[in-house]
């Protein structure tokens, strides 16, 4: 409500109020009506205004008294019934003016937090930030949090012909998600075996996170290594959703090698390995890309992701992302959940 309606109705009630105490008899039920003008005065404008508003209303209620004091003999009903609603009127121009003051010290609060998750919005989308280039490669990303942080996490970093990505769904959302997926980041960067072993990679974090997560919260994560001068491509997963490998018009699912992380602490993954030919994609998603709602309460699915990236044909990584990125803005109307979505192509030079 803006200020411009709350004086129109503090004053409409306050007119209100004039009007029917002067056509009855001094009555603490007539009083108490100026309240309200009184408390809303103080609550938007503070105690100085509510002050002058309770010195208004006092006088009315004494006018009106007053003018009643003169048909009557006995005055001590109107000067018990001026005396409570002084009190009264005093009372609530010191809480209002108290609660506008809270109202005030929230306000702030709530601003100070707003700037700090802006700032950690910020950190969290440089931490993401950043694709790699070399002439076999073109990669293109995308990160949407269902709210101001999101726990969703995509690392992609080179070093030679090595080319590591790492895309995680850490459970949950929000500030706790996002900083479980900010650690889980910058674990990868000391992780044994990054560049050659994604199985080793996948136990050292986990052997760092069981036990550390909160409640009941996991980690999905699948990780690869694509060696950019031959094609090979080496991978593990921890219960992710499955990436797709797509081969001239055809995909395969690179499922999961392993359970989710943080859940076992002595869990065992595996990896495999494939071979990309020339111009063959990898596509990778968080589980929010299936969760959308589609206006009719059902879910996105994948369907119709699959059939897209099918028909993809020669367009560039940036292109196809754009192109899904429209199509889940238009066949979903909710996103209950971080998406996260990755398209890569390798081209042999």
């Amino acid at each position: 409500m803006s200020r411009r309606v709350q004086a129109v109705l503090v004053i409409g009630w306050f007119v209100a109020v004039l009007l029917l105490d002067e056509s009855t008899h001094p009555s603490i039920v007539a009083g108490i009506l100026y309240l309200f003008p009184v408390a809303l005065t103080g609550w938007t404008w503070g105690w100085r205004w509510a002050a002058v508003m309770a010195v208004v209303a006092f006088f009315c209620q004494l006018h009106s008294d007053l003018s009643y004091q003169s048909q009557v003999t006995d005055w001590q009903p109107v000067a018990a019934n001026e005396f409570l609603i002084g009190v009264m009127v005093v009372a609530t121009t010191v809480v209002s003016a108290r609660l506008a003051h809270q109202q005030r010290v929230i306000t702030a609060m709530r601003d100070v937090m707003a700037r700090e998750l802006d700032q950690a919005r910020a950190l969290q989308e440089v931490l993401y930030r950043g694709v790699p280039r070399h002439p076999s490669l073109d990669l293109a990303t995308w990160f949407q949090p269902a709210g101001s942080l999101g726990g969703d996490a995509i690392k992609a970093t080179l070093e030679g012909d090595l080319l590591m990505v790492a895309l995680a769904d850490v459970s949950g959302k929000g500030a706790p998600a996002a900083l479980a997926a900010s650690v889980l980041i910058g674990l990868l960067a000391d992780a044994p075996g990054r560049t050659s072993d994604p199985a080793q990679v996948l136990a050292y974090l986990n052997e760092r996170l069981a036990g550390h997560l909160e409640g009941e919260k996991f980690v999905t994560l699948f990780y690869m290594v694509l060696n950019l001068s031959d094609g090979s491509l080496t991978y593990a997963s921890a219960g992710h959703e499955p990436v797709l490998l797509l081969d001239d018009g055809a995909f395969e699912e690179l499922g999961a090698t392993g359970v989710m992380l943080g859940v076992l602490s002595e869990a065992k993954y595996t990896q495999e390995r494939r071979q990309l030919h020339s111009g063959d994609r990898v596509f990778g998603y968080t589980d929010g890309l299936v969760d959308a709602i589609r206006a009719d309460g059902s879910r996105l699915g994948r369907m119709s992701v699959d059939e897209l990236l099918v028909g993809a044909g020669e367009g560039s990584s940036i292109d196809l992302l754009g192109r899904l990125r429209e199509h889940v803005g238009t066949a979903a109307t909710t996103f209950p959940d971080d998406i996260t979505l990755m398209v890569l192509r390798w081209r042999s030079v």
